[in-house]
């Protein structure tokens, strides 16, 4: 029998998506000499055969109605199909023909033609799936790379008619022995959201491109059969081959939540499942291209699966109803010991690979606590073997990525029992290997990774193994290979992480732990790694290294000596103007240097905000001028060559530093203020950081984050600057400017995250105390693009923060117009507060009442008793939602915000009530009161 290499038309691998049979005269002129073809077609194809294959668009296949013509014809050669070879040859070269039409038009296929296509495919399949004669071995691998063509273009199509498809696969690929009878029902996941990323199919070609049968024993392939039975067995083993091609397909370009709902056929289940057996029965199979297969097919199902599998629960009673979260339970199991009795066979390294990825993707996705007990440890057992038995560095690195995967996923604490053994597997490989063996430094690579994993477990034991560890640093940063290097500090960013936040636990040896992590920072900051950071020209290890100064932290930081501190900062500050004014040409470096840049940038942003710089302003200069040059009043410029100079992510950085900046600045200056002790940063600077601020917030192209960043710079130094020290002028040009760019992005921001920064810092503009109607009409857009998002708008964390905006404001003169209007639309947003037909909005509902009542209290306070009788007819206009939002929120305010419905309390009390409804608004404020905790 042909083979599929044989077959043109079909598709190589499962990204095969141009590997179709192409649309060619000779294919048309061919098609067009089968008898019985309607005059449309034979029209169709005589027009668009005219045509040579290069000047053949998609649009003219589309206009010519050729694939309906050819869904019309098929569908009727089916019902029912001739049983002899003429007739299937000629359906071979329709379906043939189709594909190659699909292939130009997919997947903009017309709406009416698709679920015709749906319908033809199914059709066919139930008819390869029944094992009807008519349909020869041609004809079914014909109709797979047809459909998989079209689940490769057009996933989401699919979906409506995807338990059938996956039943007539399970058929074709073996897993049930008949079609008649077989419903594959979706499980229920309505509260469920998945990733939509497709899965990573670059980093392997096709288990199933050839099929040629080599990979089976002879015994497996001849079985004792006569030639007859042998030919039987190869064909049906082509057909499986291409089905579970379609399978993994499916699995990488359908939405993941349809396909997720079909969990049963790619996990080992019996409950819920009506097959015989699933795809992880192909594990097992003769074939190992099929089991290398399996593997990818379920590894590329549970990526992203994380929130579904974490529905499972191991429960130790059996009962006689099983339920979804113990199905689960025991199908996660039951594959784990599948992969465990598989790694204990003599197999080649690509297979233990593909066996070693699915480890890894369960390793990210499982919740372990809730499977069964002990089913980490003996997962680690058993790779650790598997690891001293097969000593290939490839297997080396891809038992490491299991246990990296495993620290990464979702199981953190459940390695607490296995921390130390992994520990004493991973240490030594981090180190080179005896002159004797072969190297390969990808073994140190993922070791250090590993490590870097351990520490976020059990720091301590790190401590307790503080000479092997120093040991190994030592050696790392030595090491001739520069990424051992760059691994190597990475390493210690995230020892040097959980090691501060260890110190800054309060415990009986935490003095001598204090004393151990400050040795070891006066150790890290010696001349020796600077002078290597010199000799090295990788910009990869700077940045590594910028991120390991970062984490220094701001109490071991004062603890440091004077000279290293100065280094520290020194050397920071360097590489920030250093790194901007390289000539580098080469894109790749000088994306490369941007990210070295960038890592700096974070550093000085995180170095400005620890106490001991707070007052002190020469450093504040200096961080200034460091970080302004990096964020050029200039578009960032992109050419076809270059379309990424990395300035995105230096700008990103740069602007959070700079919004660090600004905060320390507003307190630096009101600690000034307290202590009498003023040294003024200078104005020049304060503009300069304002202009800068203000053009990346109205630029249309710059990032969400950097944005995101900039609004609070304007909100910071908006508060900051004063009528002293400007011209009347200017202070008035700069808040308007400030303030109209804070709205632009408040009412018409790139994302919620621009928004609400946009809020929040309004309300550092708006606490100025000198903040009036009379300063120019910016005042009053501000507070009524605020009083607008308190409405209704869907997102509730920006609604919140417009509410803290609005009660920020001190006094009556910045509201005093629409002060009433303001009133209502807190109202109004208090009773809007309960619609949550937007998703994932309930976890901000509870803390947007209690702002809204706070805002409202506050603004309360600026009301006379003349106007006691307005604010009573803008209460009760939605009274039983206001009592109600006041007693709740009152019962859940931490008493240090509570203060604004106190003093609304003493305000209103002051007033004498003209009716029922005043006296009751008094009496809800004191029970307010009286209800606090």
């Amino acid at each position: 029998m042909p083979r599929i290499s044989a077959i043109p038309g079909g598709i190589k691998g499962p990204g095969g998506v141009g590997g179709g049979h192409l649309l060619t005269q000779e294919l048309m002129r061919s098609t067009a000499q089968i008898p019985g073809l309607p005059q449309t077609l034979l029209a169709i194809l005589e027009s668009l055969s005219c045509k040579e294959y290069g000047d053949l668009k998609p649009a003219d296949v589309a206009n010519s109605e050729l694939v309906l013509n050819l869904i019309q014809v098929i569908s009727g050669d089916y019902d029912p199909p001739s049983n002899n070879h003429l007739a299937c040859s000629q359906r071979v070269s329709k379906l043939r023909l189709l594909s190659a039409a699909l292939g130009m038009v997919l997947p903009d296929l017309k709406s009416k033609q698709t679920p015709l296509l749906l319908d033809m495919m199914c059709s066919i399949l139930r008819l390869a799936a029944r094992k009807d004669s008519a349909v020869k071995l041609e004809e079914q691998l014909a109709i797979l790379q047809v459909l998989q063509l079209f689940v490769t273009k057009c996933g989401h199509v699919v979906e409506d008619k995807l338990g059938e498809i996956l039943g007539y696969l399970a058929v074709l690929i073996g897993l049930h022995k008949q079609v008649d009878g077989l419903s594959l029902v979706p499980t229920n996941l309505p509260h469920l959201q998945f990733n939509q990323r497709e899965s990573d199919t670059v980093r392997r070609e096709s288990s199933c491109s050839d099929t040629t049968g080599s990979d089976y024993s002879d015994q497996e392939m001849v079985g004792g059969d006569s030639v007859g039975g042998q030919r039987r067995r190869r064909e049906e083993y082509v057909v499986e081959k291409q089905a579970v091609q379609v399978v993994a397909t499916i699995v990488k370009k359908c939405r993941k939540k349809p396909v997720v709902s079909y969990w049963f056929i790619f996990l080992p289940d019996k409950c819920f499942c009506p097959l015989q057996t699933g795809i992880t029965e192909l594990i097992r199979h003769p074939s190992k291209k099929l089991r290398i297969t399996a593997c990818h097919i379920i590894t590329d199902f549970l990526a992203h699966t994380t929130q579904f599998l974490a529905l499972a629960q191991h429960q130790d009673k059996d009962t006689s109803y099983t339920s979804l979260s113990t199905a689960l339970s025991q199908a996660l199991t039951k594959l784990h010991h599948i992969l465990f009795a598989k790694i204990k066979d003599q197999l080649n390294n690509t297979e233990y690979v593909a066996i070693l990825k699915l480890f890894c993707a369960l390793c990210e996705n499982c919740t372990y606590s809730r499977l069964s007990p002990g089913l980490i440890e003996t997962m680690v057992e058993a790779l650790m073997t598997l690891s001293e038995t097969q000593r290939n560095p490839v297997i080396q690195v891809a038992t490491l990525s299991v246990f990296v995967s495993l620290g990464e996923g979702p199981s953190l604490e459940n390695m607490k029992p296995v921390t130390k053994d992994l520990f004493s597997f991973i240490l030594p490989r981090c180190f080179p290997v005896p002159q004797n063996q072969v190297a390969d430094n990808n073994v140190r690579y993922m070791a250090l990774q590993g490590l870097s994993v351990l520490t976020q477990i059990d720091i301590m034991m790190f401590v307790r193994k503080a000479t092997e560890v120093k040991r190994l640093i030592d050696t790392g940063l030595v090491d001739a290979d520069p990424s051992v290097v760059l691994h190597t500090f990475r390493f210690i960013k995230n020892f040097a992480k959980y090691l501060t936040v260890e110190v800054t636990k309060p415990s009986e040896s935490a003095s001598r732990l204090r004393n151990l992590t400050v040795a070891f920072w006066v150790d890290f900051l010696k001349p020796g790694n600077f002078e290597m950071l010199e000799r090295l020209t990788n910009p990869n290890i700077r940045s590594a290294f910028a991120d390991c100064l970062a984490e220094i932290g701001p109490e071991l930081y004062t603890e440091l000596p004077d000279k290293k501190r100065i280094v520290c900062i020194t050397y920071i500050l360097g590489q920030c103007k250093n790194l901007l004014d390289s000539e580098e040409t080469n894109p790749e470096i000088i994306l490369q240097d941007r990210a070295a840049l960038s890592a700096s940038l974070r550093a000085l942003g995180i170095f400005i905000m620890f106490p001991c710089y707070l007052t002190d302003t020469t450093f504040h200069m200096d961080v200034t001028e460091a970080l302004l040059p990096n964020l050029p009043l200039v578009k960032d410029k992109k050419t076809k060559s270059n379309p990424d100079s990395g300035s995105k992510t230096v700008r990103v950085s740069g602007s959070w530093a700079l919004a660090n900046l600004t905060d320390i600045l507003v307190q630096s200056k009101q600690q000034m203020e307290i202590t009498g002790e003023y040294d003024e940063f200078p104005i020049g600077l304060v503009k300069k950081i304002l202009n800068t601020a203000i053009f990346y917030a109205l630029d249309a192209n710059s990032a969400i984050t950097t944005k995101s960043n900039v609004v609070r710079c304007i909100g910071n130094m908006l508060n900051y600057i004063t009528p002293d020290y400007l011209s009347p002028d200017e202070y008035s040009d700069l808040m308007e400017r400030g303030a109209r760019a804070l709205i632009t992005n408040i009412t018409t921001g790139k994302s919620m995250k621009v928004r609400w920064n946009a809020c929040y810092a309004s309300s550092n503009l708006l606490k100025k105390s000198d903040i009036t109607e009379d300063m120019g009409k910016w005042v009053l857009d501000l507070i009524n693009s605020l009083s607008s998002l308190v409405l209704n708008f869907q997102n509730f964390k920006v609604r919140i923060n417009a509410a803290v905006a609005l009660g920020a404001v001190r006094t009556r003169s910045a509201i005093s117009s629409v002060l009433f209007n303001v009133l209502e639309s807190l109202v109004v947003g208090l009773e809007s507060s309960q619609n949550l037909e937007v998703f994932g909005e309930y976890q901000h509902q509870s803390n947007l009442v209690q702002q809204l009542c706070l805002t409202l209290s506050h603004l309360i306070t600026f009301i006379t008793d003349r106007e006691f009788t307005r604010l009573k007819d803008v209460l009760y206009g939605n009274w039983d939602i206001v009592e109600t939002s006041f007693m709740s929120a009152a019962r859940n305010i931490p008493p240090n915000k509570f203060t604004p419905i106190l003093e609304a309390h003493r305000h209103i009390s002051a007033f004498s009530p003209r009716n029922e409804e005043e006296s009751s608004i008094q009496a809800l404020f004191q029970s307010c009161v009286d209800n606090t905790r």
